[in-house]
């Protein structure tokens, strides 16, 4: 049975200039997330350690499919919350999109998108696509 937490689910979407290959190496591996989503991400099975600074929180892969999407789950996190980042190519503009879905408290839907944005223009520096 699923914890009613009073999260909200969010989604945001951002066109990335890029390929869908080049961005799916970017959102699953610790190499790629290590270089726009945390300081220092480790893999071990199915459990990743994001680090920033000198904090470090562990999130367990709860879901993938190649090339289209990868689902976590912190494992502090109630059940049923998740953050996700799916790869989408539009059909008329052929531009690659990155959805992601995450959780947040209703106070901090604001913040939270924020913090999205502010990380997804760290992965375009990243992929020299500002």
């Amino acid at each position: 049975m699923k914890k009613a937490t009073g999260n909200q689910k969010f989604s945001c979407e951002y066109v990335i200039k890029t390929s869908p290959v080049i961005l799916w190496e970017m959102i699953s591996s610790p190499s790629g997330l290590a270089e726009w989503f945390a300081n220092d991400v480790d893999q071990r099975g199915k459990e990743f350690i994001f680090t920033w600074d000198r904090e470090s929180q562990t999130a367990r892969l709860v879901g993938l499919e190649e090339e289209q999407y990868i689902r976590f789950q912190w494992l502090d996190s109630p059940a049923g919350e998740f953050f996700e980042f799916r790869i989408d190519v539009t059909d008329i503009t052929n531009d690659t999109v990155l959805i992601i879905t995450d959780f947040a408290k209703p106070g901090e839907l604001e913040d939270a998108r924020m913090l999205w944005d502010q990380q997804i223009h760290q992965l375009k520096k990243r992929l020299g696509v500002l």
